[in-house]
């Protein structure tokens, strides 16, 4: 017997050729389990409305996955076209119910991964809404800013991965000071008794920006940097990558740089298991002197 192809309306599954689908690796913005189209969206046609775009967060960083964005369309909607403007394609996801709340209208949602290639600055993303026809609405719009993922400073050791999983970077600094979601800054004030600091002398310390996916709790960043905006300690510094929670994830691939102002002086990378979570402090990623 020949194998056949199972069409789902608006969404092809598969190919009967057996050609590798086109994931769409090179686009800005993915959607993942949508069917990626390889044009601008459909210009408007008499098609219905979407009546409101809920976008979660209006600041991204390259690199951040499942960013949800939601929103509503009016009931003759069947699907919905979402994408960036400029770029080499754009996404179709189908409608959901109809919302309890409004008339007539049905909700939609999606998750959005943003390339790390995404350039910085305003991003504006663009809905259509078609019906059973295919006539498309017109564009509603909701405006993104993408922040660069690479934060400046006199030292900066940044983490990667690739998963959903909790991983944390760990930094010991010259002084033995570990900077790490449990002490996200290295600067230590005067002990009692010694004159104070100055307010701002907490600038001094390496400071962690973010944890992210912390609990399991998951923001989609993937990223962490651990930043020193003032000449940080001369000597030898020593970095853990950890797999605190795996969060489902068999495993996580991952790499550490580190840069002074803008040039590389260091990068590892490896793997991390979810077995490796039982080492509370991580696995040695690299070391280096400043």
């Amino acid at each position: 017997m020949k194998p056949r192809c199972a069409l789902a309306a608006l969404i092809t599954l598969a190919s009967c050729g057996g050609a590798d689908p086109d994931l769409g690796l090179d686009l800005w913005m993915r959607v993942p389990g949508a069917q990626l189209v390889r044009d601008e969206v459909p210009p408007a046609s008499g098609g219905p409305d979407v009546t409101f775009v809920d976008l979660r967060t209006q600041v991204v960083v390259p690199g951040q996955a499942g960013t949800p964005v939601a929103g509503r369309v009016e009931g003759a909607a069947m699907a919905i076209h979402v994408g960036l403007a400029g770029d080499a394609g754009h996404w179709i996801v189908p409608v959901g119910l109809p919302d309890p709340a409004v008339a007539q209208e049905l909700d939609w949602q999606a998750r959005m991964d943003f390339a790390r290639e995404l350039p910085p600055g305003a991003v504006t993303l663009q809905v259509v809404a078609v019906d059973e026809a295919e006539r498309a609405g017109p564009v509603a719009r909701g405006e993104l800013q993408a922040e660069d993922g690479v934060p400046t400073g006199e030292l900066v050791v940044s983490l990667e991965w690739d998963t959903q999983a909790d991983v944390d970077l760990l930094v010991t600094d010259p002084e033995g000071i570990q900077i790490g979601p449990k002490d996200i800054n290295s600067y230590e004030p005067p002990p009692p008794g010694e004159p104070p600091d100055p307010p701002d002398a907490w600038q001094q310390g390496g400071i962690l920006d973010l944890d992210s996916n912390s609990g399991c709790v998951i923001d989609g960043i993937r990223r962490e940097n651990a930043i020193w905006t003032q000449p940080p300690p001369s000597g030898h510094y020593v970095v853990h990558v950890a797999l605190t929670r795996p969060c489902g994830e068999e495993r996580a691939s991952f790499r550490v740089t580190v840069r002074s102002v803008d040039e590389e002086i260091a990068r590892a990378e490896g793997v991390l298991y979810a077995i490796d979570a039982r080492f509370a402090g991580g696995v040695r990623a690299l070391e280096f002197n400043f």
